[in-house]
């Protein structure tokens, strides 16, 4: 099977985005971890500069972050969508992203910030994996399709 990739679009898309959707991530697990937590955003006119420089340092922190992992596992996620069919769905990238990101926060077992830490990375590793699956595509060997 050969596979037309151009997966810059993609990991591109994934990298930049990281870092917010990690604060997403971490806003949600916090949220979920104790349900009686009000998130009140302040008003948008006090706080408009330090909102654009905390997303500005937000996206690069990410960037930083997860370029190499993005890479990484979009190389190893489209070779073993070449020789196995089932690594194509977009519910592999999933899993293997969340997987990768989130298992070292399985692993250690810290409290309940871990367990929001850990939400958080694995929820980035996701949407980042569904991300680069995005610029990914896959066509039938020639010879295949005469069969």
């Amino acid at each position: 099977m050969y596979s037309r990739t151009s997966p810059g679009a993609g990991l591109i898309t994934a990298t930049v985005s990281a870092g917010p959707i990690f604060v997403i991530g971490l806003l949600l697990g916090t949220w979920s971890a104790d349900m009686d937590a009000v998130i009140l955003p302040p008003g948008l006119s006090d706080a408009s500069p330090s909102i654009v420089a905390g997303m500005v340092m937000t996206i690069l922190a990410g960037a930083l972050i997860s370029g190499i992992p993005n890479v990484l596992g979009t190389c190893i996620m489209q070779r073993l969508g070449r020789h196995n069919i089932a690594m194509r769905l977009p519910v592999a990238w999933a899993l293997a992203g969340g997987l990768a990101a989130g298992m070292p926060f399985a692993l250690i077992d810290v409290g309940q910030d871990s367990a929001v830490a850990g939400f958080s990375f694995a929820f980035a590793g996701t949407m980042c994996a569904l991300l680069c699956r995005c610029g990914v595509h896959w066509e039938e060997c020639p010879l295949a399709a005469d069969r």
